[in-house]
């Protein structure tokens, strides 16, 4: 409780993963280091602790973003 939920981590194509830090990742997301944690929590970014220090997938980071732009592009139901 309180830690950002722990995800796996897959292989990009060239057999790496960037990973970045909470500081990147609200950068990446332009949010607060405290809103990138709260996703991290929530689980909407799956994150895992190495060395001591949280670490996000850059393709997690990507994916999170196009689904928040996708949500955001839908139309809005009109009232009758």
């Amino acid at each position: 409780p309180g830690e950002p939920t722990r995800g796996t981590l897959r292989e990009g194509r060239a057999g790496s993963v960037r990973l970045l830090t909470i500081t990147e990742v609200a950068e990446a997301l332009r949010c607060s280091e405290t809103s990138a944690r709260r996703l991290m929590r929530s689980g909407a970014l799956p994150a895992a602790k190495i060395a001591g220090a949280w670490k996000v997938s850059d393709a997690a980071v990507e994916a999170y973003y196009a689904e928040a732009l996708t949500e955001q592009a839908m139309p809005l139901r009109r009232r009758r």
